[in-house]
């Protein structure tokens, strides 16, 4: 998956104490071979139970949201960055 060249570089560079970058997938999807096969370095949790798409109403994965250390969301997205997007400011 292209984008996870993205999710890796802001993964390996933002500052770890004000911003996290964990990966959600379906509880049905194997998280170790989705992490090899697209060389994923951040941590990725199953979501048992489908908590974690409920509670931000998710309706469709991949999906990514950034979360600061307070729990609050400052990125949503369903689509996938392009080379050259940035996140909004």
């Amino acid at each position: 998956m292209e984008e996870s060249y993205y999710w890796n570089k802001l993964f390996l560079d933002l500052p770890k104490q004000e911003v996290f970058i964990l990966g959600i997938i379906p509880e049905k999807e194997n998280v170790e071979k989705i992490k090899d096969i697209n060389k994923i370095l951040f941590p990725v949790l199953s979501d048992k139970g489908g908590r974690f798409t409920e509670k931000f109403h998710i309706s469709i994965t991949p999906f990514k949201i950034i979360l600061d250390i307070g729990g609050n969301c400052l990125y949503m997205s369903p689509s996938f960055p392009r080379k050259g997007d940035s996140l909004p400011a």
